[in-house]
Formats: structure tokens, sequence, C-alpha cells
């Protein structure tokens, strides 16, 4: 009877060891999460390339940036709106810039920007 115990626990002892060794490291994993985060943004977003008063936009990781050429366009809604279907998209906080007359590439510190809205939980903040 002690043998089949001890053969069960070392068993039970290789097979936590095999898993251990077969996970990723943790920074791979954040790396793969945000790669997924941009890459369902940036799906659920490609409706900003219909609108002509957007020059461009960009996603990093949960931010969004969005520069506007025609400031007459309703770009508070806007930005408003990509923040709300991002976060819905990803179930994560998402952070949208609405910029003028900035090159892309522009991060925050570069300059001044327009405004920025952040959607948690479903929700504005």
């Amino acid at each position: 009877m002690k043998k089949v115990l001890g053969i069960i626990l070392g068993l039970f002892v290789v097979l936590y060891i095999i898993g251990s060794l077969s996970e990723e490291p943790s920074s791979s994993k954040k790396s793969s999460s945000s790669s997924s985060k941009e890459t369902i943004l940036k799906t659920k977003l490609n409706y900003l390339n219909d609108i002509k008063a957007i020059s461009w936009w960009e996603v990093d990781d949960n931010d969004v940036y969005i520069n506007f050429s025609d400031l007459s366009y309703n770009w508070k809604a806007a930005i408003r709106m990509a923040a709300t279907l991002g976060n819905k998209a990803t179930d994560f906080g998402v952070h949208v810039w609405a910029l003028n007359g900035k090159d892309k590439g522009w991060r925050p510190g570069d300059s001044g920007y327009l405004e920025s809205v952040t959607a948690r939980y479903g929700k504005l903040q």
C-alpha cells in the first residue's frame, strides 16, 4: 500500500514540474495580451478610416490617438464613441486622445492635445 501511495505521489510531483516548466514567462504573457488588445482595437475602430475629418489614427496598447484635420466635425462625440466601443471590445480600460495638427507617432508629453477620454467598465470616466 505504501508503495502505491509513493508512486502516485511521485507521479503528481513529476506532472507538477512538467506543468510549471511549460508555462510561458510572465513578460511574454503581457506582450501577447497587449498585442491581442491592440489587434482587437484596430479591428473594432477600423470605421475611423472612413471619417474624412480624421487624418490619421493609431493604437498603442490600450491608448488610441486620433488626429482630426477638420475641427468642425464633432470630434468630442467621436473620441467618446471610440473609447466606449474599444472598452466593450477588449473588456479593458481604453484611453483615447484627440489631436489636431500632430504628426503620426505623437505621445502624451510631446505637446498639447485637444482632449482625452477614458472608458472603463462600459462607461466613460
